[in-house]
C-alpha cells in the first residue's frame, strides 16, 4: 500500500471477499503505524506486481479519529492503556503467523457441537517475547475454548517483543483475536 501524497508504503496482504457488490477487497496484516499515516493521506494505492489500485480517501483523518477514539475506550475496558500501546515504536508480534493454536487443540466439546467462533485474549508479553500472562475480555462462550485458549498461549506463545520509545525490547499488553473454524 502507498500512501499519497507522502510516498510512505506498507507492506500488508489483500483479498477479495467473494460474492460481494461492489467488489470488497479485506486488507490485513498493516503495521500499527499504519493509521496514522492513513490519516494524513489523500489518496490510497494498493501496489501489486505492475498493476495499482487508486482510492481517493479525502476525509479518512476525521473518520479515524472517531475509530481511534471507539478503539481506546473499549482497550481501556479490556484492561490496556491506549497511550502506553500508542507509545511503542512497535507493539509485540507473533512470531509464528500461525499463532499457537492448532486444529488439534479444538476442544472436543466445542468440535462436537460444530461450534465456531472466536475468543479475544489480552495477553501481557515480556522484554523477551514470552507470554507471562493472558485474560479473556471476550468470551467464546465456551468455557473450554477459553480456557485452552490462555494455557496455549502462556505455554506456546512467542512474540517478538514490544520495542519502547527508547528502541528496547519492552514489556507490553497486547489484544489477540483467536478464531475457531471447523473445517472439512
Amino acid at each position: 500500500i502507498e500512501l499519497a501524497p507522502t510516498g510512505e508504503t506498507f507492506e500488508a496482504e489483500a483479498y477479495e471477499i467473494p460474492s460481494r457488490k461492489p467488489r470488497v477487497l479485506n486488507v490485513v496484516k498493516l503495521r500499527h503505524k499504519f493509521p496514522a499515516a492513513f490519516s494524513k493521506a489523500e489518496e490510497l494505492r494498493l501496489i501489486r506486481d505492475d498493476k495499482r489500485i487508486s482510492i481517493p480517501i479525502r476525509g479518512a483523518g476525521k473518520a479515524l479519529h472517531a475509530l481511534q477514539g471507539c478503539v481506546d475506550e473499549t482497550l481501556l475496558e479490556w484492561g490496556v492503556d491506549p497511550k502506553a500501546l500508542a507509545a511503542l515504536r512497535e507493539p509485540p508480534r507473533v512470531i509464528d503467523d500461525r499463532g499457537y493454536l492448532s486444529n488439534g487443540d479444538y476442544p472436543t466439546d466445542a468440535l462436537n457441537a460444530n461450534w465456531q467462533g472466536s475468543v479475544v485474549v489480552r495477553l501481557n508479553v515480556d522484554a523477551t517475547g514470552d507470554v507471562t500472562d493472558c485474560a479473556v475480555v471476550v468470551s467464546s462462550g465456551w468455557r473450554s475454548v477459553d480456557n485452552l485458549t490462555c494455557r496455549r498461549a502462556k505455554d506456546k506463545a512467542k512474540f517478538q517483543p514490544a520495542i519502547g520509545a527508547g528502541g528496547r525490547p519492552a514489556p507490553a499488553v497486547c489484544v489477540d483475536n483467536l478464531v475457531f473454524r471447523v473445517s472439512g
